[in-house]
């Protein structure tokens, strides 16, 4: 069913990816990694900074957040960016993935804990 829920994704972001104006080059890896990361709760968020593209990744729960450190650990995700970057560009791309440990395990923790036991800010008691 996931599979299945995922193809049809795909075809959806390829039509808007297309639609939209996005390289014809990049329409399919990027639709691709798009509905593979919704189905899994990461979402994409692109910008563009200067020459660079930045992507950044929104997580709703800590096991897309865990799935999302698996695959950039293997190198899923640089191989799929360089994959959709390179031929576009037309010229060998350096895909950079940068992870902030610090940032990873202090979301982690917060979305460790059971509902309604979540870690308390530290501050003024509201009791």
């Amino acid at each position: 069913m996931t599979v299945q829920v995922e193809e049809q994704l795909q075809n959806e972001f390829e039509n808007g990816l297309y639609q939209g104006g996005v390289s014809p080059g990049m329409v399919p890896g990027l639709a691709q990694v798009l509905a593979h990361n919704i189905v899994r709760g990461i979402c994409l968020v692109l910008s563009q900074y200067g020459d660079s593209l930045l992507v950044y990744f929104v997580c709703d729960s800590i096991r897309p957040l865990q799935e999302l450190a698996r695959m950039v650990k293997s190198g899923f995700m640089q191989d799929v960016f360089t994959a959709i970057l390179e031929p576009e560009l037309h010229l060998p791309t350096t895909v950079d993935i940068y992870v902030r440990l610090d940032e990873f395990r202090s979301k982690r923790k917060y979305l460790s804990y059971a509902p309604g036991k979540g870690l308390r800010q530290s501050g003024p008691s509201r009791e």
